[in-house]
């Protein structure tokens, strides 16, 4: 049977043993959207508000509610095959700590706003965020031959913790290592700014960036498979849809 933490204070505090779910739990369930956390022997699910309320569920077999309308799965857990689904997707989490480095050969060229957002309507329309959203901390930008190649966003999501959002690159320049050198800009930038840990979220399917990512030390957080019931209307997941690049 499971068991239930209603308190966010003692949910943070079980959950000071595991990493992992800690750093899950921290940047995708903010306090004052936390609604409950469940345990038992099986995994831990953390179910938060949202436009329509979300859960995360780690482990083989964690417990979650019928009442439950969205949730991420830890990708091969016994219950995605159990529910009627709508609409189901994979996505995937990673984290970065970061630490003192020298990063050499970045163009530090800086970009207005307006070239920013000229940038990513052009090269990646689908972006999460752009210049103007009040979660923005700061922009990482790359340049090659004066102009500007690459553009990702740092910002402080509603939990409080840092993300990495709008992840782009120039569609001509592509295959040039633009996205390494834009990476390692996102590093220097976050510690630049005293952030000691960012997180993201990235399509399954998008094998170029997990490729990237794994290859500059990003640390797999959970694979997950989101999931909407069947028997709700129809409903636009922007809270998922935001972290994907």
């Amino acid at each position: 049977m499971a068991q239930s933490i209603t308190d966010f204070d003692s949910a943070s505090e079980f959950l000071q043993k595991n990493e992992r779910v800690l750093i899950l739990f921290k940047t995708w369930v903010p306090r004052d959207k936390f609604i409950e956390l469940l345990y038992n022997e099986g995994g831990i699910s953390m179910y938060r508000e949202d436009h329509t309320p979300i859960a995360f569920s780690v482990g083989s077999n964690p417990p979650v509610k019928d009442s439950w309308p969205r949730i991420n799965f830890e990708r091969g857990a016994k219950g995605i095959n159990e529910i009627q689904t709508k609409e189901r997707s994979d996505w995937q989490t990673y984290f970065l700590q970061i630490k003192e480095r020298k990063i050499e050969g970045l163009n530090t060229v800086q970009f207005t706003d307006e070239e920013i957002d000229a940038f990513l309507k052009l090269h990646a329309p689908k972006s999460s965020v752009f210049p103007g959203n009040k979660e923005i901390v700061k922009w990482a930008c790359v340049s090659h031959e004066v102009q500007l190649a690459g553009v990702a966003a740092i910002s402080r999501w509603e939990s409080g913790e840092h993300v990495v959002a709008s992840v782009a690159v120039h569609s001509d320049m592509r295959g040039l290592g633009i996205g390494a050198k834009l990476m390692e800009a996102v590093e220097r930038v976050a510690l630049n700014g005293g952030i000691k840990t960012l997180c993201l979220g990235v399509n399954s399917d998008n094998l170029s960036a997990i490729a990237l990512y794994e290859k500059l030390n990003w640390q797999p957080l959970y694979k997950f498979t989101y999931v909407e019931r069947a028997k709700l209307h129809s409903i636009n997941p922007s809270f998922i849809c935001r972290f994907k690049f």
